[in-house]
């Protein structure tokens, strides 16, 4: 019986579970995650707008899951992997040992240490965010009605997608961008609308426990009551002194195969090899993502991909 453990709550991790069951329809499967049961990241967006119901954003039904055997644990975090054992410790040192091992996110983000960033804890403080994690945006939906103005940080199209949202919430947004230039463009692109550009970038968060205000390089401080890093880099060194190839994310061939054997990298970890071939219409609605974020498609096909590599493997070793 294979054991297959996936880390995150990627769409990846499910459809690749699906996939290889359909060879070994036995396996053992759960996905560990710090976050919650598997969703489409891309309808964060509409989710803040309230565009679509909560329950939308889930790839399937919480009963899915125990309907299939598929273990779901949550709010855990990974502290080593031993891939010669081909063994996961989490935080609380219960170990899951693997066939299939399955890395659908970064082990943790982390942020420039901006000053103030953190509470007296040691944790961000609340109101600073990635736009990463389902959780994060629970807790901006509990405090949205009592905030007036949101800051971003961010010279990409993705910081622009949550800058909309929150645009279509009624809410005043402050763009921090690295340029002039930029924000002239973006400021003629949003023309008539609550957003202002500053061409700066934040060097304190003010406020003791809660985001209060920002103060750029400048000196010049915003009243805020969240501030968005959506530029944050996964933070990777769990794996540096293992056998995995890293770059700014796991390297992969075009199976989103490691190199080790049964372990894999998908969506978020994964620095595709750039002959990864996917279907028309994942490329094309990669192109029409503007969030930066694979769509739905696109991480169905990784999950099948993952199924076609375990096939060969599988007939190989029979």
């Amino acid at each position: 019986m294979k054991k297959i453990i996936v880390w995150g709550s990627s769409i990846v991790g499910v459809r690749a579970i699906e996939e290889i069951r359909k060879f070994e329809p036995d396996s053992e499967a759960v996905i560990l995650t710090d976050d919650r049961y598997p969703y489409d990241r891309t309808l964060f967006f509409s989710l803040i707008t309230k565009e679509i119901e909560y329950k939308r954003i889930f790839y399937r039904p919480n009963d899915y899951y125990t309907t299939n055997n598929i273990q779901v644990l949550t709010g855990l975090k990974i502290s080593r992997v031993n891939f010669k054992k081909r063994r996961i410790t989490i935080q609380t040192d219960q170990q899951f040992d693997y066939d299939v091992f399955i890395i659908a996110d970064a082990p943790h983000y982390a942020l420039s240490e901006i000053k103030g960033i953190r509470s007296a804890r040691g944790e961000y403080k609340n109101g600073v965010y990635l736009f990463h994690y389902l959780k994060e945006i629970d807790q901006i939906l509990d405090i949205l009605p009592l905030v007036d103005t949101v800051v971003i940080q961010s010279d990409s199209l993705r910081g622009q997608a949550i800058a909309t949202a929150f645009l279509k919430k009624d809410k005043d947004v402050i763009c921090i961008v690295s340029t002039q230039h930029i924000a002239q463009e973006l400021s003629a692109l949003h023309s008539g609308q609550k957003i202002t550009f500053y061409s700066n970038s934040i060097t304190e968060i003010l406020g003791e426990g809660d985001v209060r205000a920002v103060r750029l390089n400048s000196g010049k401080v915003l009243a805020s009551q969240i501030v968005i890093f959506p530029e944050a880099r996964g933070d990777f060194r769990l794996f540096v002194d293992s056998p995995l190839k890293l770059e700014s994310k796991i390297c992969v061939n075009e199976q989103f195969q490691t190199g080790l054997e049964g372990v894999f990298a998908v969506d978020a970890a994964c620095l595709p090899d750039r002959q990864v071939c996917l279907s028309q219409e994942c490329s094309l609605a990669i192109a029409q993502t503007a969030a930066g974020d694979f769509p739905l498609p696109a991480l169905e096909q990784q999950g099948v991909m993952i199924g076609e590599a375990f096939k060969r493997a599988h007939v190989i070793t029979r």
